[in-house]
């Protein structure tokens, strides 16, 4: 059943570029790695740690057809992976991300995307995958999940179709559909499908006042979990105070909504804050709020609630050096664990640096602390992650990298603890040029 919905989707991908396909562009990009792991705990486990050392090989590639005013992308990764202690877990995985768009006009743009990805493990540092596009504010395609422990084998898909238009300098507003669903090869737990329709815009009134909102519909079917809805709503009055700052007043709302005997809840956000955007090395928009979270029951929960989403970054002559701020309110239940309400703080310094043209390399450090105050006893989470990179593109089509990860992750609930370290060294073969099919 899902090799026949990931090929439907494939083929509407493409089939929605039949009017352009005459004047397009079809472009082959392929690309083999090999790698060599060692992982020092494998099964994330908090004690009794088991180290492996796992062999990766991939040949995949990115197909590309791009016309005027549409285009498609399809990137399909397949490997196959060799554990040296726990050859029971050798076996494939894929990776596939796929998108076509179609501008109507200038103005006037429509996207589909799907996602798809199968393997055992969290998702932490899963490829391509793990973000959306270079932008460190976007959301992923499909979001790691945190929780996750072993090393089951399951897969995820999520589709996504969105309409923007514009209709002013800065006055915009869109509609979106996502559908997106879980399965559990091994054991059948955890799966869910989950359907969010959603519709939003930003609207000036006058070069001073502006207005922006979003809401969405969340429906989530669980195997092992009671069925739930969630609605959420937020609107923004913005006041210009100059052309690169301005202030904000917001309030957001969430209702959720269980189907049988789950103790529903609303929770009200009314937060304040400043939005700053001098160039497009500087994004910052900081506020500080509450949050009144009231159950059916009569329980209720209320404290302070932060709101960021800021990127700095410092460019100079042989690299960069920037900052990532995010913080807010999520409902932590599409994972393995239904952890209710969230509150997050994170922030992302990062570096990269070319030694020469041929050498780089690239760090981060991490920290992300999560409150969960529906958990019974309330629960807090605290990750520490650190990676480093060095990259040397030994030929015009090949890389070798040295790349090494650590994160350390404490939680009030001892089970979910862990430290893990990997160390990866991996050689790509690419061509610097992408083979051109049709012009």
């Amino acid at each position: 059943m899902k090799h026949r919905a990931l090929f439907a989707t494939v083929v509407i991908l493409f089939a929605a570029l039949a009017p352009c396909v005459y004047s397009a562009q079809l472009n082959f990009t392929p690309v083999m790695t090999v790698s060599e792991e060692y992982n020092d705990n494998i099964f994330l486990a908090p004690d009794n740690e088991e180290d492996d050392f796992i062999t990766r090989v991939s040949l995949g590639g990115t197909l590309e057809l791009l016309g005027r005013t549409a285009g498609a992308e399809l990137t399909y990764l397949p490997a196959y992976e060799w554990y040296n202690d726990y050859n029971e877990f050798d076996g494939w995985t894929h990776d596939l991300l796929a998108r076509t768009w179609y501008n109507f006009t200038a103005n006037t743009t429509i996207e589909l995307r799907n996602a798809f990805i199968r393997t055992r493990g969290s998702l932490e540092d899963a490829g391509f995958l793990g973000a959306t596009s270079d932008d460190p504010l976007a959301p992923p395609d499909i979001a790691p999940d945190a929780n996750r422990r072993g090393l089951s084998e399951y897969y995820e898909n999520a589709t996504t179709a969105r309409l923007d238009h514009r209709f002013g300098a800065e006055d915009t507003v869109y509609t979106a559909f996502r559908y997106s669903l879980r399965r559990d090869v091994t054991d059948g737990a955890d799966e869910n499908d989950i359907w969010e329709p959603s519709i939003g815009g930003t609207y000036w009134f006058t070069n001073f006042w502006g207005a922006e909102t979003d809401m969405y519909y969340s429906h989530r079917d669980y195997e092992s979990e009671e069925d739930r809805e969630e609605l959420y709503g937020r609107l923004r009055l913005n006041r210009r105070l100059n052309r690169h700052l301005s202030v904000y007043g917001q309030y957001t709302h969430r209702n959720l909504n269980y189907q049988d005997d789950g103790d529903d809840f609303d929770v009200y956000e009314p937060t304040v804050g400043f939005n700053y955007q001098l160039d497009e090395n500087t994004r910052i928009d900081l506020g500080v709020g509450y949050y009144w979270q009231e159950f059916d029951s009569g329980d209720s929960n209320d404290g302070f609630l932060p709101s960021a989403l800021a990127d700095k970054v410092w460019p100079f002559r042989r690299g960069l050096v920037g900052i990532t701020l995010l913080a807010g309110s999520d409902i932590d239940d599409e994972g393995v664990d239904d952890l209710g309400y969230n509150i997050y703080y994170e922030g992302v310094v990062r570096g990269e640096y070319a030694f020469t043209p041929r050498f780089s390399g690239i760090a981060t450090a991490g920290y992300r602390w999560d409150d969960y105050p529906d958990d019974e006893p309330s629960r807090t989470d605290k990750t520490i992650s650190a990676t480093a990179g060095l990259q040397y593109q030994a030929l015009r089509w090949m890389a070798l990298n040295l790349d090494y990860t650590f994160r350390d992750r404490s939680s009030d609930e001892d089970a979910d603890e862990y430290t893990e370290n990997r160390v990866i060294f991996s050689i790509t073969l690419t061509p610097d040029q992408p083979f051109r099919l049709l012009q």
